[in-house]
């Protein structure tokens, strides 16, 4: 096992019943040296609070920092990597979400060492629910893995980042790609991805690595995503169908219709279910866009979005 710098960034906004458990499985990694940086974004709850109080009692392993205004995400995540020690060999994006399990990142990096074509360790994670009990979520592949980049970016370009990962980087090839993914802020670490797919291997953990805390109370408005995350998933797919092509990765570039079909059937999906929670004026922009992107609704089907626009 190498002994080279892992660094994990940690961007902390309005998280602070979520933040110690993350903090807490991020600084007792059993592996060393591991630093910690995590900037809070302004919160207005306690957050802050809880990095100050880790960081007395981690202060070999934890950097906290704190901005007074509120930075969109990407404009957070450059903050933190102009902070953190120039001598990192690997990076890690946390969210406060993501608890890692004690041993994530040695495991990852034993893959890593072992194959120097490999430009990521994708490790998964289950799901924590808000009473203490876990959901199993289905692995990504059969077992531990090395997967070949154009099969791994095709399947980011269709299905998207699939839910319950944790991403170790090599640093260069995390700051190589960092400075574009300035377009996609709720898709940093899936540009991310895709794009060092696109330069070499990809490596996989099937066990479960880490948790990915589910928020409590989600109805179906809440559990929706956000126009704005939609209408950027759409440029994200157009984006990386472009880099396909031009890097001539047909077998990637030729899944672009499938992708765009999967995105526009998701949005009629939560159309139809926001319309049967009885919410019609939520409803009706997800049909409308959906349509847009190019759906084509079964007949019999959205008759209630007819005569809307």
């Amino acid at each position: 096992m190498s002994h080279d710098l892992v660094t994990l960034i940690l961007p902390v906004h309005q998280c602070e019943a979520a933040l110690e458990a993350c903090l807490r499985g991020a600084l007792e990694q059993d592996y060393d040296p591991l630093q910690v940086w995590a900037v809070d974004n302004g919160s207005a709850d306690h957050s802050y609070d809880v990095l100050l109080d880790f960081e007395r009692r981690y202060r070999k392993r934890l950097f906290v920092g704190r901005l007074y205004g509120t930075l969109n995400p990407q404009g957070q995540e450059e903050h933190i990597l102009d902070m953190i020690n120039p001598r990192s060999t690997y990076l890690q994006r946390l969210v406060p979400e993501l608890v890692l399990a004690p041993g994530c990142v040695r495991r990852s990096l034993e893959l890593l060492a072992g194959d120097g074509a490999l430009r990521y360790v994708a490790a998964h994670a289950d799901v924590l629910l808000p009473d203490g009990s876990v959901r199993l979520l289905p692995p990504a592949h059969p077992g531990d893995c090395v997967l070949a980049g154009p099969d791994q970016m095709g399947e980011l370009l269709v299905h998207g980042r699939p839910a319950g990962f944790a991403s170790l980087y090599r640093a260069d090839m995390f700051r190589k790609i960092y400075h574009e993914a300035y377009v996609f802020d709720h898709h940093l670490d899936l540009f991310h991805q895709f794009v060092a797919a696109s330069m070499g291997e990809v490596g996989y953990l099937r066990e479960p690595q880490g948790w990915i805390r589910e928020p409590a109370g989600r109805g179906p408005l809440q559990a929706a995503p956000a126009m704005a995350e939609l209408v950027e998933r759409y440029v994200f797919i157009q984006g990386m169908g472009t880099i396909a092509r031009r890097i001539r990765r047909p077998q990637v570039a030729d899944r672009l219709p499938e992708a765009l079909r999967r995105l526009s059937g998701q949005c009629l999906d939560w159309a139809e279910r926001l319309h049967q929670a009885g919410d019609l004026a939520a409803a009706r922009p997800y049909g409308f866009l959906g349509l847009a992107f190019g759906a084509e609704p079964e007949p019999g089907t959205l008759a209630w979005l007819e005569g809307q626009a």
